[in-house]
């Protein structure tokens, strides 16, 4: 039934939904670019899409992600709530959510959250490949 109903969101579930611009695997990290905003209105579909495709085996923690944030206009603290869960399921698998040029918005509820210390800040997507490759 929940693959019935993304279909009808998002399409095929190959299909990129409309918050993500794009998305490239590399040998030990996916990288992900967000557009938009990405708010309450935003959350249920963002973790809809990814129950899909962990429940089709696409979505399976296997390497760091690098959430690339140079397109997202806005976000709220749902959006943070999300990423915190998120994290916690890389975290037990031994990986890492990496944030390139967060908005000055988003940092801030990351601090309210008292989430700063747990995602790390790139000014590029080559850092964070860097910043992660060291921590392995």
């Amino acid at each position: 039934m929940l693959d019935a109903l993304l279909s009808r969101k998002h399409g095929d579930l190959n299909a990129l939904p409309p918050f993500i611009a794009s998305m490239e695997e590399e040998q030990d990290c996916r990288i992900v670019r967000l557009k938009g905003n990405l708010g309450r209105e935003v959350i249920p579909s963002v973790t809809d899409y990814l129950k899909a495709r962990k429940s089709q085996g696409g979505d399976r923690i296997q390497k760091h992600l690098i959430l690339d944030c140079s397109m997202v206009c806005h976000v709220d603290s749902s959006t943070v709530a999300c990423l915190a869960t998120r994290m916690r399921e890389y975290l037990e698998r031994h990986y890492e959510i990496a944030l390139v040029q967060i908005s000055d918005e988003f940092d801030a509820y990351l601090r309210i959250a008292c989430l700063r210390h747990v995602f790390q800040n790139y000014e590029s997507v080559e850092q964070a490949r860097q910043g992660l490759s060291h921590e392995d």
